[in-house]
């Protein structure tokens, strides 16, 4: 990637950060018009698409970067995000699966699984998973969220209330 192109992605990211949405993807898709198969810009693109409530064309965007770089580790996890987010869990949970069993140590890998796993009414599973969230990070709100929810799903709301808190 040429030093030129490379500072007009760095751009639209720093955009994207600030949550200037509009101009970020005024500048993914710049990128894109001159470059479409840019992994980076379609992978950024399409994850401020699903922020910004355009949740199938972020889908779309996050596929086609994951088709052109299919062992990126971000790209797999954002995409194994966006499953969850639309509640497509039965595709969302063997990406988060194997993205435990790549960074075993990487609380969020496990967060994310438990959603999925939640979501797919597996309780029992996502409630162990959710665990491991939270030993690995205990002060990660998102794994104690995640817990919380299994355990009020399986029925376990003293448990669920006490990992809220």
């Amino acid at each position: 990637m040429s030093p030129a192109l490379l500072q007009q992605l760095e751009e639209a990211k720093a955009q994207h950060r600030r949550g200037l949405f509009g101009e970020a993807r005024r500048r993914y898709k710049r990128i894109l018009k001159r470059h479409p198969e840019l992994t980076q810009a379609l992978h950024f693109l399409g994850v401020l698409e699903h922020m910004d409530g355009n949740h199938e064309a972020g889908l779309v965007l996050v596929r086609r970067a994951h088709a052109r770089n299919p062992e990126d580790y971000d790209i797999r996890r954002n995409l194994g995000n966006l499953l969850n987010d639309m509640n497509r869990c039965e595709e969302a949970e063997p990406l988060c699966r194997a993205l435990v069993a790549e960074r075993p140590l990487d609380s969020g890998n496990h967060t994310n699984h438990c959603v999925a796993l939640r979501k797919l009414g597996r309780f029992d599973e996502a409630i162990a998973v959710g665990r491991r969230a939270v030993a690995l990070a205990p002060g990660q709100a998102a794994g104690w969220h995640a817990l919380a929810n299994a355990l009020g799903s399986a029925g376990a709301l003293k448990q669920a209330v006490q990992a809220y808190e």
